[in-house]
């Protein structure tokens, strides 16, 4: 299991897609699950992301490139999200989201 810079969060294989983020415990409503950090970059819009594929626009030319123990590198998309952002580096969840420390938790999804 990666050690990541959350404990409320691990990371596993998925059913389908690879990696993803799971519940280690409970997280309520509004709870904060993690920060997102890393290194600012800076560059203009680059339409096929090859160059940060997992970054997060913070700004006008300037994206946040997370490290590689960040969460949000496992973070995967769902059209029935349970994280959303609160600003722009706070992952929060939109609803309780249920834990299983021994890998049986949900998954994390954002939009």
């Amino acid at each position: 299991m990666m050690r990541l810079y959350s404990k409320k969060v691990f990371v596993a294989e998925t059913d389908r897609l690879g990696k993803g983020l799971y519940a280690r415990k409970d997280i309520a409503k509004g709870e904060i699950i993690f920060i997102v950090k890393g290194t600012l970059v800076e560059d203009s819009y680059n339409e096929n992301y090859a160059d940060l594929p997992n970054s997060l626009p913070v700004r006008k030319n300037f994206w946040l490139d997370p490290f590689d123990t960040n969460p949000w590198r496992y973070i995967n998309h769902s059209c029935s999200p349970n994280a959303g952002m609160r600003g722009k580096v706070t992952v929060v969840a939109m609803k309780n989201i249920r834990g299983g420390g021994g890998g049986g938790g949900e998954g994390i999804q954002n939009l």
